[in-house]
């Protein structure tokens, strides 16, 4: 919960000031660009808020087989190469292989 308020209250301090700007310095015609681009570092602020917990060790790779290379992701995917195809499959972790 504590991300959470934290992520709130930068929201709560960031958007407000760009908004200020936008409409106080920005031309009509380049307000959106604006709002695009602040659009982009929050979206660049909440995954690195969202993975801050995860850290380093986002991936672990784990060897099942000599064909088969297994990627478990922190999205909760299965990632499946088969060394004859060459072309990994998604599949959800909760239909993995055992």
């Amino acid at each position: 919960m504590k991300d959470v308020s934290h992520t709130w209250a930068t929201g709560a301090c960031f958007w407000p000031a760009i908004m200020t700007l936008n409409f106080r310095f920005v031309p009509l015609s380049h307000r959106p660009l604006v709002g695009s681009l602040a659009g982009s570092f929050w979206s660049v602020y909440m995954a690195l808020q969202a993975n801050k917990a995860a850290g380093a060790s986002a991936l672990s790779i784990e060897r099942r087989s000599p064909s088969c290379h297994t990627l478990y992701t922190t999205d909760c995917t299965l990632c499946i190469a088969d060394s004859t195809s060459h072309v990994p499959r998604y599949v959800p972790l909760a239909a993995q292989p055992l």
